[in-house]
């Protein structure tokens, strides 16, 4: 028997199930392996809201006086109140499972639940390295009632919360542990010897695990030889790391549809079930200088077959009971846009859908209609900047007035737009960057939502790559969370970090005071966690402006990473 994690995140609530560990499940089944799921994100909300309220008093109750982390003073008054405490707690989980449209959208109720879950992750951040909690222990429990010959955790996220149950995991029952998922993609050869230090686990995944764990299981089980298997990282006896060869899947049309039938659908926040669907792997321009996420399963670009796709959705919207569907895709062309929608009307789907794209010109009020006819809703846009010397820089091959001209024809077709961009790219100053402050000020009305960042220096990026270009001296390699790695660096011109940070703040306080308008404020943004799928299922309804009433001070957010590496 092998077991799967899901992965959870420590600091954030998932709206949709993990789609690798989805389509591994799948996977081994085609392969005849016996395997279970043990669930992370709605079993770990559901410990917190429900049944942990007494642990969560005494931890609360054993914090020492000096302890100050963000929430503590908070948690320390609500327990002057236990039982109505109690009944917030289980009043935020009925959010998770409500099918009512006021209790979800209510601005008090998500407010408070926002509030009560942030303070509730901080506390048990706190205690995790200092004693025993039931969250670990009801993981542990989970896994070891199945009986496992061996369990494999999906990481996309660094947390702690499993860390010390893959520590019990071989204490106790000692069986392989495999370790795969996004997460792993980060972890450079250079940390390799102090990952597998610090970690508790026997084989590490990274990239891909399409071919790998069945082999890997099938090495467990006596079947396979150890350096036959692709993507695969471990400790030879020696106690050398020992790294396999590199392979990716090139034909997705060989990949089956995944298995989402052991998950709890819906409790996921989220008022519907969405579920996430993958069509291509890699990223078909690949040549934008900060990025590496489109490296994550590869460094080639493949798509599956168009019939494939829709055979996939009509398999999941009959088996599931949804016609909501995120792209997990880094982009979606316009070509591949065009083909989609045109088979998706011509099949009937009536499904609606979110993606990713990047400003292409294709992208023009025709297409954008069809894609809308379709059941395309939401379409989030990688603007980065609104000042052209930027993105030439950037080599993200958009012109600001075409951009312009997208939003806007994205928007007349009924679209929902979503914009990421960044302040502080090597180079850019600050009027440069006031600039791109002013495009989404000048095409507000066309934004419903805009996505921020501080620029980060990733080690696989060009720019890390090709420093002179960039105008930076590399200072300080350091790791977020022990396994991110990012680079502090100087730049001889444009805007330091700190200058860079300095503006948001300038420009967040702007917004939040109502002189600044940077998106429609057709609704209310409470948690960037939620936000596409609370859109996707209002664009869905039509409702899009039935929630609105003023702007919302959360709105104008930054991406959990910039969170990460302060």
């Amino acid at each position: 028997m092998f077991v799967l994690v899901e992965s959870q995140k420590w600091n954030k609530i998932d709206n949709r199930p993990d789609l690798g560990v989805a389509l591994l499940k799948a996977i081994l089944n085609e392969n005849d392996f016996d395997n279970k799921l043990v669930l992370g994100q709605t079993r770990f909300t559901k410990d917190f809201f429900l049944k942990e309220f007494n642990e969560i008093c005494d931890l609360v109750n054993s914090l020492p006086k000096a302890v100050s982390f963000k929430w503590a003073k908070y948690l320390k008054s609500k327990l002057n109140n236990e039982y109505g405490f109690k009944i917030e707690l289980k009043e935020d989980y009925s959010l998770f499972t409500t099918t009512n449209e006021d209790n979800f959208f209510s601005l008090s109720s998500q407010m408070r639940l926002n509030k009560n879950l942030e303070s509730i992750f901080e506390l048990y951040n706190y205690w995790f390295d200092k004693k025993d909690t039931s969250i670990t222990q009801n993981l542990f429990n989970n896994i070891k009632n199945l009986k496992p010959d061996a369990v494999g955790f999906s990481l996309s996220f660094p947390e702690k919360i499993t860390e010390k149950v893959r520590t019990q995991i071989k204490q106790e029952l000692d069986i392989p542990i495999i370790l795969g998922g996004s997460l792993t993609f980060h972890v450079s050869d250079q940390d390799l010897d102090r990952f597998f230090s610090n970690n508790t686990f026997d084989y590490l995944i990274k990239q891909s695990g399409d071919d790998a764990l069945p082999k890997l299981l099938s090495y467990i089980e006596g079947k396979e030889k150890l350096e036959n298997i692709p993507n695969l990282i471990y400790k030879k006896r020696s106690g050398n790391i020992k790294k396999n060869s590199v392979s990716w899947l090139k034909n997705l049309d060989l990949l089956p549809t995944p298995d989402f039938s052991d998950f709890e659908l819906d409790n996921y926040f989220s008022l519907v079930r969405m579920l996430p669907m993958q069509t291509s792997r890699g990223c078909s321009w690949a040549k934008c200088a900060f990025c590496t996420d489109w490296l994550v399963q590869g460094p080639v670009y493949v798509e599956m077959n168009k019939e494939k796709v829709v055979a996939n959705i009509e398999q999941m919207k009959k088996k599931y009971k949804t016609n909501y569907f995120l792209f997990h895709d880094e982009e979606l062309p316009a070509d591949r846009a065009n083909e989609l929608s045109k088979l998706f009307i011509d099949r009937n789907l009536e499904s609606y859908f979110l993606s990713l794209a990047r400003f292409d010109p294709a992208f023009n009020s025709r297409l954008l209609n069809q894609m809308y006819s379709a059941g395309f809703r939401i379409l989030t846009w990688g603007l980065e900047s609104g000042c052209q010397r930027v993105l030439n820089l950037i080599n993200k091959d958009t012109k600001i007035k075409n951009n312009s001209k997208i939003l806007k024809e994205s928007h007349n077709a009924g679209i929902l737009n979503i914009c990421f961009f960044m302040l502080g790219f090597p180079t850019e100053t600050k009027e440069e960057a006031i600039k791109t402050i002013n495009f989404l000020e000048k095409n507000s009305q066309f934004i419903d939502c805009a996505l921020w960042d501080i620029f980060k220096l990733e080690e696989k990026s060009q720019v890390r790559q090709n420093p002179n270009k960039f105008n930076i001296t590399i200072s300080n390699r350091k790791l977020s969370h022990g396994v991110l790695p990012y680079f502090e660096f100087e730049t001889s011109k444009g805007m330091s970090r700190k200058e860079a940070k300095k503006l948001k703040e300038e420009i967040t306080k702007k917004i939040i005071s109502g002189k600044l308008k940077v998106y429609n404020q057709r609704f209310k943004y409470w948690n960037y966690n939620q936000i596409e799928t609370q859109l996707l299922y209002l664009a869905s309804k039509n409702k899009v402006d039935t929630f609105s009433n003023q702007p919302n001070p959360n709105f104008f957010q930054q991406s959990n990473h910039e969170e990460e590496i302060k």
